[in-house]
């Protein structure tokens, strides 16, 4: 069922956005989780929030930061 018109006066910005790989990673992963049409929602709330929406991606670099951790304190022993 489509969604009423609203009342209210509405702005429209069309952005692109170029993304880099090695660069936007976090990024690329984030937009590539979303459902295709909640990206322009997801990106409000990015906007809005910080990056706290790109947890998914915080915690891959975490784990890699882990990863090295372990793999620099395997070196030393």
């Amino acid at each position: 069922m489509p969604r009423r018109k609203s009342d209210q006066p509405v702005v429209q910005l069309r952005i692109t956005l170029t993304l880099y790989p090695g660069r936007d990673d976090r990024l690329i992963a984030f937009l590539h989780n979303q459902p295709r049409r909640g990206i322009a929602r997801a990106i409000k709330q990015a906007l809005l929030t910080g990056v706290s929406p790109l947890v998914a991606g915080q915690d891959a670099a975490q784990a890699e930061k882990e990863k090295w951790t372990q793999e620099a304190l395997d070196e030393l022993l």
